[in-house]
């Protein structure tokens, strides 16, 4: 009887143990995805660059955190993201099985291109959580929204002008910041130029809000998907910011050319930034 005592309390907190893990292992499980083609949002690759989602698209950041392109993300399966960049007509495979982003130009078969090292997906959300961050206008995915938007990723945040799924290819404006880091870059495609000499040249970029007026030196970008264009990095302690959350819309100029770009949701796009940067 000893013995059956024993042996039935030794089953008793076998079963415990077995319970308390499965039910550890489920609740590990609510809070990190393992990246796959379904839900990841960004990779880092070999030579230290990046490829993150945004709001509405995809971008390939190099390794100091410039941006090189933009894409469109076009499909997805198991185990991959498929993106596309029109103006070069460039096609990626994101490919998380054979850890590779793989190029193609135009028809050609895919070659692999930069190896994979690391990936991330959203960590899954409580109830409270799942609760939408802001609110957008009414959109059907359809058009082109004048409202900004933001995306965060565990490498950082990038916030722009537009809302939409047509959005890759309308973006005039767009801010991205690093985790852990005090610099904002500000990619203004709203004056591009269409002229490939003036890459890497400095320029100065004005903005115009209400009575308000901010300047400073910007360095006209790569041609890429477009170009070259006026890109400014600052702190965010630069007055720019207060002047833009307290506008409903700015000027943004350089020497030959000016943009109204409409300021619907951009304070609490940056509220959103500042969390993760």
């Amino acid at each position: 009887m000893v013995v059956m005592r024993l042996r039935n309390n030794a089953l008793r907190t076998l079963k415990l143990i077995i319970s308390s893990f499965i039910t550890l292992f489920l609740l590990c499980n609510l809070t990190a995805a393992s990246p796959n083609g379904q839900n990841v949002t960004g990779v880092t690759v070999e030579n230290g660059g990046k490829f993150v989602q945004l709001a509405d698209g995809w971008v390939e950041l190099r390794s100091d955190g410039s941006t090189a392109f933009y894409f469109t993300e076009v499909d997805r399966d198991n185990w991959s993201v498929y993106l596309r960049d029109a103006s070069r007509d460039v096609n990626l495979q994101i490919d998380l099985n054979t850890k590779w982003v793989k190029y193609a130009s135009g028809r050609d078969e895919f070659t692999n291109l930069y190896r994979i090292i690391a990936a991330k997906a959203p960590k899954s959300k409580t109830p409270q959580e799942s609760q939408k961050v802001q609110e957008s206008p009414a959109n059907d995915g359809s058009d082109r929204q004048d409202h900004w938007s933001a995306n965060v990723t565990d490498e950082g945040a990038a916030m722009s002008d537009c809302t939409g799924q047509n959005c890759n290819e309308n973006i005039l404006v767009l801010i991205s910041c690093t985790a852990g880091q005090d610099k904002y870059q500000m990619h203004v495609m709203a004056l591009e130029q269409r002229n490939e000499s003036l890459a890497g040249k400095h320029t100065t970029l004005m903005v115009r809000a209400g009575g308000d007026m901010v300047s400073f030196k910007a360095t006209y970008s790569s041609p890429g998907e477009a170009g070259p264009y006026p890109v400014a990095i600052f702190s965010r302690d630069n007055p720019l910011f207060d002047v833009l959350s307290h506008a409903r819309s700015a000027d943004f100029a350089i020497k030959n050319a000016n943009q109204t770009i409409q300021l619907s949701g951009f304070s609490s796009s940056l509220k959103l930034m500042d969390k993760h940067c």
